[in-house]
């Protein structure tokens, strides 16, 4: 009785671990009213090198490569691009606020976001 007992207990909070960053897929997108883009990604540790190089793909005439990175930091870039990134295996979160950036380059992190967004998704 009391293994039956433990098992209904601990089965909810084992299911919600596995859901939340042990091969669950949980993906938020918003944009707020002053229109500061957010963007937040907990994936499967095995999407890593996809996401990183989808990253890298979308920045590359800026010169950054996010192949084998973990950052928590504000990038700024030559075309006037600002955002801030914090990216670890299974993890990325991706802010960008439109007063800092031209409308171009605002979009470019929209979509980079939304082609990781459809690459987990698929």
């Amino acid at each position: 009785m009391k293994k039956l007992w433990l098992t209904v207990l601990l089965s909810p909070l084992f299911l919600m671990c596995r859901h939340n960053g042990h091969g669950g897929l949980h993906i938020t997108e918003k944009v707020t009213d002053d229109l500061v883009y957010e963007f937040t990604a907990d994936y499967p540790d095995s999407e890593t090198g996809t996401v990183q190089n989808i990253l890298s793909r979308h920045l590359k005439d800026a010169g950054m490569s996010f192949v084998n990175a973990e950052l928590d930091a504000d990038m700024g870039f030559d075309n006037g691009m600002f955002f801030y990134i914090r990216s670890r295996p299974g993890f990325l979160e991706i802010v960008c606020e439109r007063s800092k950036n031209s409308e171009e380059n605002y979009l470019r992190i929209q979509k980079m976001c939304k082609a990781v967004k459809n690459s987990l998704e698929d």
